[in-house]
C-alpha cells in the first residue's frame, strides 16, 4: 500500500519525507529522540545535589510514610496495602460519602480547578472503597499533603 493513514505524530529523523514502507513509518519507538541523554548528565548532577539516591529515598519513602499516616488520621480511614509495599506512592481510601464515580470525578475536577491539585480518585470492586493513590515528590512536603487533607 503506497499510502497509509494516519501519519505516525513522531516528528523524527527516522521518518522520511518520501513515501516508506508500512513497517518503516511506524517502528519508530523514540529511542532516537537523543534529548533524553543530553539531559542525564544534568539529571544526575541534580540529584547529588540533593544528597544522592539514598538521602532521595530517604526523604520521598518518609514523606509518603507521614503523609499516609497524616491522611489516614485525619480522614479516620485505612491504608489499602501495608507501608512495606510503598516507598514513593500511597494507596488510602478516601472519606466515606462518595456514592458513585461521578462523584468521585467531581471532586478530582473540583481539586484541579480550585486547588490545582491532582488526585486520582479510584474506585476497588472487591471492598467497595474509593481510595485516591498518592505520590511523594522531591519537590513536596508534608504541607502539600496537609492542603489536601483538608
Amino acid at each position: 500500500q503506497a499510502t497509509c493513514f494516519p501519519e505516525p505524530t513522531v516528528i523524527s529523523s527516522a521518518n522520511s519525507i518520501g513515501p516508506t514502507s508500512f513497517s518503516e513509518r511506524y517502528t519508530y519507538v523514540s529511542t532516537r529522540d537523543y534529548t533524553a541523554f543530553l539531559s542525564m548528565s544534568k539529571a544526575l548532577e541534580f540529584r547529588e545535589n540533593l544528597g544522592g539516591q539514598q538521602a532521595i529515598y530517604e526523604y520521598v519513602n518518609g514523606l509518603a510514610m507521614d503523609a499516609k499516616q497524616y491522611l489516614i488520621d485525619l480522614w479516620n480511614v485505612t491504608a489499602m496495602a501495608p507501608d512495606g509495599m510503598e516507598d514513593y506512592m500511597i494507596n488510602i481510601g478516601l472519606p466515606k460519602g462518595i456514592p458513585d464515580a461521578e462523584v468521585g470525578k467531581a471532586l478530582h475536577d473540583w481539586l484541579l480547578d480550585k486547588h490545582n491539585m491532582y488526585m486520582l480518585v479510584l474506585y476497588n470492586k472487591e471492598s467497595e472503597v474509593f481510595f485516591t493513590r498518592l505520590s511523594a515528590q522531591v519537590y513536596l512536603d508534608l504541607t502539600d499533603f496537609v492542603s489536601l487533607g483538608e
